[in-house]
């Protein structure tokens, strides 16, 4: 990390104090900049209009404390969380871990592919299943990041945050611009809390955390340029002010595509597709050239993504998995785990299949959840490993009430699963019955 402090030194005196703690976080934000989280937003707009809205702000909030916790852990102990876990828990308890982390990333892997493929399918009218194919070609690059990562880190790693930023600022800005009028609506959100609206809420919810993410950004927050000049206290401050205001800048994007998918089809009630969501897209920019840039904003996306498991990815598979492989060789493992399910699925369902794997995806990465937030609230919490930059009690109670809610969320999900009538499970028991 040397070479990372002196070419941050050379840079201008703000840029010095911004990228420390605006970079780890823009690298990760990017992750939740995937077509799974827009087709879990729209499908919520399409069939309870704006009543979740708030419900989806509160996961918003959760995330941000989720996030900023990890952060505060890598600043106050130096150390990322995977090692913490390694040393406080036992080798089951970390095979655990680990193997939810890692399931955490083939779901982002495989919402990317599925969203790549439909982008190649509606710029150039190829079959699904060849698009789904041309996505595994992307695996070639991951040894070309490798090198650069070994010859050129700091320069390399600086592009790809400014790239993250440029990403995250221009389609946040866009969003905003091109809808001047967004009616503040939140109304229902009590009615709507049941066992007909779990699925939505549940895809919500894993489109607004993923599990892995706290792993990575603690260690990419640990590894990267420090300012030894600023206090802890201060560093986890500025940590908070930019995981705060990215992820407003995410819930906004979202609150608009949820406004005009209840506007659009919420009287409608019909099977979406990906067309249907990509329409909405259309919608918001106002443009035609949406499929290109569309595309483009997911293949940078999902090379930043990669980038970012390169940098913090190795320490689940060293500290939990005890596994050496190189990083270009793990992410291309995933890559080819993640294409599975989707050739499977565009075989057997088509474009509507693809669209329900693209939400199915996002409950999936809810359900794992409740346990992947333990050992943070837990790390957090304890005098014995941060000292007294322990968290205080009232944030003690967020993290508690957030592990609750997450926890009776998917107790709801899974008791209506087994033994309810909703529309949802009629629609999962006939997909399995065929």
């Amino acid at each position: 990390m040397e070479s990372a402090s002196s070419n941050a030194n050379n840079m201008p005196g703000v840029l010095h104090q911004l990228l420390p703690v605006v970079g780890p976080m823009l690298l990760i934000s990017v992750g939740y900049l995937d077509p799974g989280k827009w087709a879990a937003t729209v499908e919520s707009g399409s069939h309870y209009g704006t009543d979740l809205a708030a419900l989806m702000l509160v996961f918003n909030f959760a995330a941000i404390l989720c996030h900023y916790l990890s952060a505060r852990i890598a600043v106050v102990t130096g150390r990322d969380l995977a090692q913490i876990c390694s040393e406080e828990y036992d080798k089951g308890t970390c095979i655990f871990l680990g193997v939810q982390a890692e399931m955490s990333v083939i779901v982002l892997d495989l919402t990317m592919i599925l969203g790549i493929a439909h982008g190649l399918n509606l710029l150039f009218g190829w079959d699904l299943f060849t698009c789904v194919f041309l996505t595994a070609a992307n695996a070639v690059l991951y040894p070309l990041f490798s090198t650069l990562l070994e010859t050129c880190k700091a320069k390399f790693v600086c592009v790809c945050i400014y790239m993250a930023g440029f990403i995250l600022l221009s389609f946040v800005l866009g969003v905003i611009i091109s809808q001047p009028q967004m009616p503040l609506s939140m109304t229902g959100m009590l009615t709507k809390l049941s066992g007909e609206s779990a699925f939505s809420l549940m895809s919500l919810l894993g489109a607004s955390i993923m599990p892995h993410s706290f792993y990575l950004h603690s260690s990419i927050v640990q590894q990267h340029l420090r300012q030894p000049t600023v206090s802890k206290d201060a560093l986890c401050q500025n940590h908070f002010v930019a995981i705060f205001c990215i992820f407003s800048g995410i819930y906004l994007v979202n609150y608009v595509l949820m406004t005009l998918a209840a506007n659009v089809f919420y009287t409608s009630r019909g099977l979406l597709t990906f067309q249907d969501a990509m329409s909405l897209m259309e919608q918001v920019f106002w443009s035609p050239i949406v499929p290109v840039a569309f595309l483009l904003v997911l293949f940078l996306s999902n090379q930043i993504t990669t980038l970012s498991w390169s940098l913090g990815g190795q320490v689940v598979l060293n500290d939990f998995l005890k596994l050496d492989l190189p990083g270009w060789l793990h992410c291309a493992t995933i890559r080819i785990i993640a294409i599975v399910p989707a050739l499977y699925f565009v075989w057997s369902s088509g474009a509507e299949g693809m669209y329900q794997l693209l939400i199915s995806t996002q409950v999936l990465a809810a359900l794992l959840l409740p346990s992947s937030v333990i050992p943070l609230f837990r790390v957090a919490a304890s005098r014995q490993i941060m000292g007294i930059h322990k968290i205080s009690q009232f944030v003690e109670f967020l993290a508690l009430i957030t592990l609750i809610g997450m926890l009776g969320l998917k107790v709801i999900f899974v008791v209506e699963m087994i033994f309810g009538n909703s529309d949802w499970v009629d629609n999962l028991r006939w997909d399995a019955g065929e």
